[in-house]
């Protein structure tokens, strides 16, 4: 078990206002702390990131850990709690280390998802490390209905099923909220403990650079709309997301919170 400095005084609050019922926080400005805590969570084995095959590439426009212009709800300062890699739909997603199996399913805003928990790495004051993998086309993991019968009877801790770094967890799609378009998965990782989540950014776990994502200056729809004449190329399939929210408003209706 690899236990972490704790973490409860280096935290703060989400920016912004967001649909989600359970708070989310993000690390402070220490970043003293944070790089020594990302530094020893880098050097453990069986770290990997997720995608093996295809593009490692983050999407960088709005898909970096931090403040972007939200390319769903058209809002400005939203800030992204996890990463967006593009990839190819049907690639592999594996877990980012061995862990326990929380949970798969479906929502309008994660699609198809799957929630493990590392019980291995945790803070000396409770936290506990969990990955979220979302969007995908299909999830290779789940629980069958005597299973589901008895989490449900013992308050989500019976039974625990180990999950191996080596074992897929779905594949690459485009179901949620991305409107079956831009083929990515989204990647959150967590320090979870009650009610009380904070969101780090993968990319440093990871030892990868992480940057700011290039919407973040966009403030007005007529600066969204200059920023799309000046990026045309590279977004093109976001295009085809925009014209069909255009087309069918009621489909943006409901707020996004990844």
């Amino acid at each position: 078990m690899i236990l972490l400095p704790p973490i409860g005084k280096h935290i703060q609050k989400r920016p912004g206002v967001y649909a989600s019922k359970i708070e989310h926080y993000i690390p402070d400005k220490d970043k003293k702390f944070w790089e020594k805590l990302y530094k020893i969570v880098k050097r453990l084995d069986g770290l990997q990131f997720p995608i093996k095959r295809g593009s490692r590439e983050i999407d960088k426009h709005f898909g970096y850990f931090g403040f972007r212009y939200h390319p769903i709800k058209h809002k400005s300062n939203y800030f992204h709690i996890g990463i967006d890699i593009p990839n190819r739909t049907g690639t592999l997603v594996y877990p980012i280390a061995s862990g326990i199996f929380e949970y798969s399913g479906f929502n309008e805003t994660n699609g198809k998802y799957v929630l493990l928990s590392h019980p291995e790495i945790k803070t000396e004051d409770g936290f506990v490390l969990y990955s979220l993998y979302m969007h995908l086309s299909k999830f290779t993991v789940k629980f069958n209905r005597r299973q589901k019968f008895l989490r449900e009877i013992s308050f989500h801790t019976y039974p625990l099923l180990p999950i191996e770094a080596t074992r897929a967890l779905g594949r690459v799609g485009k179901t949620g909220n991305i409107h079956g378009t831009i083929s990515h998965v989204h990647i959150q990782m967590e320090f979870r403990k009650k009610d009380v989540i904070v969101a780090v950014d993968p990319l440093l776990f990871f030892g990868m650079k992480t940057k700011e994502n290039k919407s973040i200056e966009i403030e007005t729809p007529l600066a969204f709309s200059l920023y799309r004449k000046v990026h045309c190329e590279e977004l093109a399939e976001w295009e085809q997301v925009w014209q069909g929210l255009a087309a069918s408003p009621s489909r943006n209706s409901k707020d996004v919170d990844s």
